[in-house]
């Protein structure tokens, strides 16, 4: 018993923790979390209607030579005055005016590359009523016209 009374007293003298010691602890340090800010959000810019357009929105079609559509080749029309041209293999957009019976095309882009501004443009007349109008030597109309 003697040894055992001599081994505490020793244990208890040596530097560190003793028996009546606990070891202190070392406080675990939080991970800093950094708050998310919230991405801004581009303007929504609204567009112009132009209510002089509004008699081209929809979709025109390329017509055969009996004046039925060519459903594979079409050009549709945004009251936002934007256009899309869309045949089998290719794809162009850009602007469109109507005015006096002419509508301006003004290309922004073919197959998928920039056109430089103002570079490439048409000019073509309406038919009388409207509801058709021609490419060169193509002609386009909607749907029942």
């Amino acid at each position: 018993m003697m040894r055992l009374a001599l081994a505490v007293i020793v244990l208890a003298l040596l530097p560190g923790p003793g028996l009546s010691q606990t070891k202190k602890r070392t406080p675990v340090k939080k991970p800093v979390v950094k708050k998310k800010v919230p991405a801004k959000k581009a303007p929504v810019v609204k567009k112009k209607v132009d209510p002089l357009n509004a008699q081209m929105v929809g979709t025109w079609f390329l017509l055969d030579s009996e004046g039925k559509p060519v459903k594979s080749t079409k050009i549709t029309f945004t009251p936002y005055s934007e256009f899309t041209f869309t045949g089998a293999a290719w794809k162009s957009a850009g602007t469109f005016t109507l005015r006096d019976g002419w509508m301006n095309l003004t290309w922004t882009s073919v197959d998928g590359v920039a056109v430089k501004p103002g570079t490439l443009k048409k000019k073509l007349p309406l038919e009388a009523d409207g509801t058709r109008f021609q490419i060169d030597r193509f002609r386009y109309g909607k749907t029942g016209t």
